[in-house]
This record gives C-alpha cells, structure tokens and sequence, in this order.
C-alpha cells in the first residue's frame, strides 16, 4: 500500500483529515502543565491510539494486541500509584 499525506506544520491539517471525534480526542491530548491534567493526556492519548489502532487494524487486517494494552495500562497505574505516595 502506498500512504501519502500531509499532516501540514505542527499538524494543522489533523482537523480536515480525522473524524470529528478523533480530532477532538486529538486535541484532549494536551494539558496546560497542571499535575491532574497531566494523567488526563496520557489516558486520552491511550484512548486515541487505542481506537486508531483498531480502526486501522481493521482495515489492513491485523488484530490488536490487547495483552499489550492492558500490561500498559497496569504499569502506568502502578506509576500514578508512586506518585500519589
């Protein structure tokens, strides 16, 4: 398959390109550098790889690793647990 597009300087064509809802998920990926927001960005940049991932997968045929997903996530609630401490 032979993919080309651009994504334009710092991603200003993501809102033409990705679905609504993407685009919005995109967009909820960044935090304004407060702690609590900071755990916000990561689970909704998890949340977006999650659903371009299957969506993808779907298209070309792969499966999703889940198992790897889900080792991911307990790591990260491990580090979140570290930190609260």
């Amino acid at each position: 398959m032979n993919f080309s597009v651009s994504c334009g300087k710092l991603n200003k064509y993501f809102k033409k390109y990705l679905p609504e809802e993407f685009y919005m998920l995109y967009r909820q990926t960044y935090t304004d550098g407060e702690y609590g927001r900071f755990w916000n960005a990561i689970e909704n940049s998890c949340r977006l790889f999650r659903k371009a991932a299957l969506l993808i997968g779907k298209v070309l045929g792969y499966t999703y690793p889940q198992d790897e997903e889900d080792g991911f996530k307990k790591y990260v609630e491990i580090i979140r647990k570290k930190e609260r401490l």
